[in-house]
């Protein structure tokens, strides 16, 4: 499991990163409307693309295909709770970062 949980931590880490660095030539300061929607949009991809990878992740045994059910289900309830609560997608992000490394 512990493989597991390190290959969706570096996954989750790549997503974030790549996320962070989209560039926005649009984007002139990091509060205005135009630049909160624009990286509200890039943390709900990063969620959903993360979310089917880690659905692709591949288990050893039994053992880890249940741990990693299990946390497949925290995180899309994280999500829906979220979304649900209307919180910004890049607190979502921030909670989906948090289950991941403390796995």
């Amino acid at each position: 499991m512990r493989t597991l949980m390190m290959t969706a931590c570096v996954l989750l880490a790549l997503a974030g990163q790549a996320c962070a660095q989209t560039p926005n030539p649009g984007c002139k300061t990091g509060d205005s409307p135009e630049c909160r929607a624009w990286r509200e949009g890039n943390c709900r991809k990063a969620i959903d693309e993360y979310l089917q990878v880690i659905a692709k992740v591949p288990t050893s045994d039994a053992n880890d295909k249940k741990r990693n059910e299990a946390v497949q289900a925290k995180m899309h309830a994280a999500v829906r709770e979220g979304r649900a609560k209307k919180l910004e997608e890049c607190a979502i992000w921030g909670q989906l970062t948090g289950i991941a490394f403390t796995q």
